[in-house]
């Protein structure tokens, strides 16, 4: 059965001041000093973005396949909603400083529609292979945290990325969730976040992650996660209403 679960609205304080983002031309990019830059994320630490880059700096300072490391400071434009976990592609300008690099504005890289072919597709993966569905019917885009039980070890992944009016698969069916918005900037320092949590303690990543024992060892942020220990989540739908969350659950032996 379908499940009700509300949430928990808290008001945080930003660290990273957090401004629309805008287009900014290349006459601006000049007056700035700064590089326009585009490639993949290979990784997340602080405030330092590492990215290998999949083209040439068209002012030479970089060539195509170099590693970067870009510092995001409070002046830094990013893009509301976006998050960048190792692999997400974005575009970046930026002005060397020595050997790392110092960002105007960041943003990830949409990609552009590939034009559908006759080409023969593959067989669809059966939903037991796909694992749990999660589904959002909320207005913004949400991340989702799992945790699962593996023998005798509590084991946590994250973060799937499932946009308003989408379903996504999360390739594993959990025995409890943790959901959240992207932090947005209301003014004045200040910010909201909205967390859908229940009361059972796990270790998640600020990045893409996977935490074994989860549950006792932590060097990163907790958060509380709801579900329960004998029962596995097939379905996870947030309700349009921002405060409810649906789940259909199964017995653990029903998971095979």
């Amino acid at each position: 059965m379908l499940v009700p679960r509300s949430i928990q609205l808290t008001t945080l304080t930003l660290a990273l001041g957090s401004a629309s983002f805008g287009i900014v031309s290349g006459a601006d990019l000049e007056l700035l000093g700064a590089h326009d830059l585009s490639g993949t994320v290979q990784g997340l630490s602080a405030n330092i973005l590492t990215i290998r880059l999949d083209r040439d700096d068209a002012r030479g300072s970089a060539r195509k396949g170099d590693t970067i490391r870009v510092t995001i400071t409070p002046r830094t434009r990013v893009r509301n909603g976006d998050r960048y976990l190792p692999g997400t592609p974005i575009v970046v300008a930026a002005v060397p400083e020595g050997t790392t690099w110092s960002a105007v504005y960041v943003a990830e890289r949409i990609p552009a529609k590939v034009q559908e072919t006759s080409r023969p597709r593959p067989p669809a993966p059966t939903q037991q292979s796909r694992g749990l569905n999660f589904c959002n019917k909320f207005e913004e885009t949400v991340y989702a945290a799992f945790a699962f039980r593996q023998n005798d070890d509590w084991v946590t992944t994250g973060w799937l990325k499932v946009p308003s009016n989408a379903c996504k698969y999360a390739g594993v069916f959990p025995n409890y969730y943790y959901v959240e918005t992207a932090v947005q900037k209301i003014g004045a320092g200040a910010s909201v976040q909205r967390h859908w949590q229940g009361d059972r303690r796990f270790c998640v990543g600020e990045a893409g992650f996977e935490f074994h024992h989860a549950d006792t060892r932590c060097d990163a942020r907790r958060r509380k996660f709801s579900g329960k220990p004998d029962s596995v989540i097939r379905a996870i739908i947030v309700e349009a209403d921002g405060q409810n969350v649906s789940t259909l659950i199964a017995p653990m032996n029903g998971q095979q």
